[in-house]
């Protein structure tokens, strides 16, 4: 009778401890935290990383080549101690973050008071 009583307990600590995991890397949001930026995926397909240092950026809206939106970005122009980012590393960060989901470009790059904005892209083939 006593392991009746402690099944129920069981099987709902097992729901409301995998309720709470999470497939999200903590260091990952952390870093994306501390460096201000902020990647909103349009797509659900994953593409291998590209090098950062081949991924162009324009502030033209669309590009005379095919492509797909993989996902828009989003980056604080100061730092957490309020200094102000020189654009050079924005540009670096931007380059950074497409690599990372596959992104060819960083498209309609726009600079407010606050934040650097961009579209990512593929190219397709």
């Amino acid at each position: 009778m006593q392991s009746n009583k402690r099944l129920p307990c069981i099987v709902f600590l097992s729901l409301l401890l995998s309720a709470c995991s999470s497939t999200t890397n903590v260091a990952q949001h952390t870093e994306d935290f501390v460096a201000g930026k902020h990647i909103e995926k349009k797509t659900c397909t994953a593409y291998a990383p590209v090098i950062p240092e081949s991924v162009e950026l324009t502030k033209a809206s669309k590009l005379n080549k095919k492509y797909q939106v993989l996902g828009m970005l989003s980056i604080n122009r100061y730092n957490l101690v309020g200094t102000k980012r020189q654009e050079a590393n924005i540009e670096d960060i931007m380059k950074a973050c497409a690599g990372k989901i596959g992104g060819n470009a960083v498209i309609h790059i726009r600079y407010s008071n606050k934040t650097a904005t961009g579209t990512i892209v593929r190219f397709e083939s």
